[in-house]
């Protein structure tokens, strides 16, 4: 017999997925914007946030002989080359915090702003996650994010996994044992190797041959950079007369 007077509790609901995109964006390039929209649809991923870094730890750049743009108008030019793509949002919170931008203090101030249940998905390139370890305060890091690990085509995920301490694969819910190799078509096949609870996945990104570095130095010898960078990021660039 049902009680008249019981009412179940309504359904927990289901954390958005946000997909946290750092980086310099030195400048932002068409490679930053096809990984972020193939991890944006393969992941199901309800928005990408892009971070642009103020003084990133992992990136002292030597000293280059031109005209380098501002943070604000790095943060103006990523905010220029997202605006078309509805789920793209673009985050000043590195920009605005003094010294360098650990992801740890980012995550941790952005989860502290939520008013709903929220994942955030981390992504970042293979070489990336290979010095993992390295990052400040990376096992605090490890517990607030899942990852979304971005590899190149025929790249060696196993060999990237199999220096990790076990500690840190234990928190990621992996086991690096011998079914993995370092076979050319490794990455696909990790797919089924984190355990159900793991905190890391594996894409093969879009094989796009461009770099920051790369735009820069063409910028610098008067080569065209036209289809390397959105058109309005390219105006920008050429108005301000940056990277000269």
């Amino acid at each position: 017999m049902t009680n008249p007077d019981y009412s179940p509790d309504p359904p927990s609901p289901c954390p958005r997925r946000i997909g946290l995109f750092g980086g310099t964006f030195d400048p932002i390039h068409i490679g930053h914007l096809a990984s972020a929209a193939f991890a944006q649809e393969r992941e199901h991923l309800e928005e990408i946030w892009f971070i642009p870094s103020a003084l990133p730890p992992h990136k002292r750049r030597a000293a280059e002989h031109m005209k380098m743009p501002s943070p604000e108008q790095r943060y103006l030019m990523v905010q220029l080359a997202t605006l078309d793509h509805p789920r793209f949002r673009v985050i000043d919170d590195e920009l605005r915090r003094p010294g360098p931008s650990y992801s740890v203090d980012t995550v941790s101030a952005l989860q502290a702003r939520q008013d709903e249940p929220t994942q955030m998905q981390l992504i970042l390139g293979m070489d990336a996650f290979a010095e993992i370890e390295t990052w400040h305060r990376h096992q605090e890091l490890l517990a607030l994010v899942t990852f979304i690990v971005l590899s190149r085509p025929g790249s060696n995920a196993p060999a990237c996994l199999s220096h990790l301490s076990s500690e840190t694969r234990s928190a990621l819910g992996i086991a690096v044992d011998g079914a993995l190799d370092s076979r050319s078509q490794a990455v696909p096949a990790l797919s089924a190797s984190p355990s159900q609870g793991a905190r890391v996945r594996f894409l093969e990104a879009p094989a796009l041959d461009v770099s920051s570095s790369g735009i820069r130095a063409a910028i610098r010898e008067g080569r065209s950079v036209r289809y390397l960078v959105p058109e309005p990021v390219r105006h920008l660039i050429e108005k301000e007369k940056l990277y000269k």
